[in-house]
């Protein structure tokens, strides 16, 4: 889980928390802002499938949209923030 807005890191440890509360497994960024290729270099090394990407809440007026990016399918998606963890375990099978 990353983010690319200042102040973020509660909105990103409120998502891990749906997320391992669903059993999926997580791992966050903790700098305020990270780019794509951070994250997406960082999935790769750890050998993780998925980077969800929180914007921040001013950012086209979507706070509470997430994009969900698989690393290996080149799939790029926009989900609700409530339907994130249904979401990635249909995509995962």
């Amino acid at each position: 889980i990353y983010s690319s807005g200042a102040d973020m890191l509660f909105e990103k440890l409120e998502v891990a928390k749906c997320l391992w509360d669903a059993g999926i497994k997580v791992d966050v960024v903790r700098e305020d802002i990270a780019t794509v290729d951070f994250a997406t270099q960082r999935a790769r090394i750890k050998a993780i499938p998925f980077i969800v990407h929180l914007k921040d809440q001013t950012s086209r007026g979507r706070y509470g949209v997430v994009k969900v990016k698989s690393i290996d399918k080149k799939l790029e998606i926009e989900v609700p923030r409530s339907e994130l963890a249904e979401e990635l375990h249909n995509i995962a099978t």
